[in-house]
């Protein structure tokens, strides 16, 4: 649960300063320029401080590095997205994970 608080959290950030650059940027290129802005720091946050929200879900089992940077990789654009889709993600995957926790126990 904390890891989803800190994506959460990151996500949050990183919208809200990219907030206040904007108006920097020419309106014709703004929306292009914050998506490539977002997803470069998302995904540099996330492979620095290696951070996966699939291995934390269970969803990832294997620790080859490939598949842990596929984890970084998803988790980046994940948080990249804003924080409204990023909190929406997480209580679907939540709720999702205690389905199958669920379904695991009654069998």
């Amino acid at each position: 649960m904390q890891k989803f608080f800190l994506i959460f959290a990151i996500s949050l950030v990183i919208e809200r300063a990219l907030e206040q650059i904007s108006e920097f940027i020419p309106k014709k290129k703004r929306k292009k320029i914050m998506w490539l802005l977002s997803t470069f720091i998302s995904l540099l946050i996330t492979f620095i401080g290696k951070i996966g929200i699939l291995g934390e879900m269970g969803i990832i089992r294997e620790t080859s590095n490939f598949m842990l940077y596929i984890d970084y990789f998803l988790t980046g654009l994940i948080i990249s997205s804003g924080a409204e889709p990023v909190h929406s993600l997480i209580i679907s995957l939540e709720s999702k994970k205690e389905e199958l926790k669920k379904k695991v126990n009654k069998d």
